[in-house]
């Protein structure tokens, strides 16, 4: 069974994946050398897709959609753009939660995970780009084989969205998981959106994968959800340790 659904991952995941390394590494250009330039056609991409998903196409409550899409707008690039570091770390995390989710997800299948907002989601998808990260991390530093990529991502990223340059190793997964928690989160919250003004992508400027609001919906997630799931998990933990 898992060896067919294997096969199954046929030209549609290749052509996702091939553009999805492409966006990777046209982002990280762009962003590095053309910081500034980058966030204005940004911000106008995605204002120009959410108006054309919404009010052009006369869907029911356009305006309220678009308000909210350009609320999200002004967080997403706020963020994005602390600095080009955290843009680049970001946009790298997100797109490998996605990817993960998505190949764990066509290979085990199994039940849906929430069919009336996402019906090509899985609970097998969603457990493999929440776990299969903080496992990788949590070997390479039991492996002592943490490097300069960890540091930038600690530094960039973590360091950034938890407002503090150092973190135990306890604390670093704890935040991965809840990144990767969040940048699924974020992809649910625009599928939801999508469904509501009955959309299937926002764009097509993206092959294989929609338009760039379709991309950045879990960079929007990691940004957005990140922190306050670390800090609930946290809680939690905190709590049921005090109470045993």
């Amino acid at each position: 069974m898992l060896k067919n659904n294997f096969i199954n991952l046929n030209s549609n995941f290749v052509n996702r994946l091939l553009f999805g390394l492409v966006y990777i590494f046209l982002s990280f250009m762009f962003i590095v050398y053309f910081t500034s330039l980058a966030k204005t056609v940004l911000i106008v991409f995605l204002s120009v897709e959410a108006y054309t998903s919404t009010i052009s196409r006369k869907i029911k409550y356009g305006w309220l959609w678009f308000g909210l899409l350009c609320a999200v707008i002004h967080v997403l690039v706020t963020n994005l753009f602390v600095c080009y570091e955290f843009a680049l770390v970001c946009v790298a995390f997100s797109s490998l939660v996605d990817t993960l989710a998505y190949v764990t997800g066509k290979i085990i299948q199994g039940p849906k995970l929430i069919p009336s907002i996402s019906p090509n989601k899985t609970v097998a998808g969603f457990i493999g780009g929440t776990f299969i990260i903080p496992a990788v991390v949590f070997l390479l530093n039991y492996t002592h084989s943490l490097n300069w990529i960890g540091v930038l991502f600690v530094e960039n990223f973590v360091g950034i969205l938890l407002s503090r340059s150092h973190v135990l190793m306890a604390e670093l997964l704890l935040f991965i998981l809840s990144a990767t928690i969040a940048a699924q989160l974020g992809d649910i919250l625009i599928s939801f959106i999508k469904r509501k003004i009955k959309v299937k992508d926002f764009g097509n400027i993206l092959p294989g994968h929609g338009g760039l609001w379709d991309r950045f919906d879990s960079v929007l997630g990691t940004i957005l959800f990140s922190k306050p799931l670390y800090i609930l998990i946290s809680y939690i933990l905190k709590y049921t340790c005090m109470n045993k």
